[in-house]
């Protein structure tokens, strides 16, 4: 299971690369506005009443990028 979020965190913030098209300026700040959303998300979910888990799995794969 926490592959699974590992690998969630890689695509969303990979996605949110590509459709950037890589434009140096903004990469870099987007790409952590992105690792953010993703973390702040499973983090507090909305669908659970902002009750969630650490995001520790989330964070790793965010990071990898």
């Amino acid at each position: 299971m926490k592959i699974l979020l590992i690998v969630v965190a890689i695509i969303a913030v990979a996605v949110f690369v590509f459709f950037m098209g890589g434009q140096p300026p903004l990469r870099g700040a987007g790409q952590l506005a992105a690792s953010l959303c993703v973390v702040l998300g499973h983090v507090w979910p909305v669908f659970f009443h902002f009750h969630g888990g650490k995001g520790v799995s989330t964070s790793v794969g965010a990071l990898i990028l």
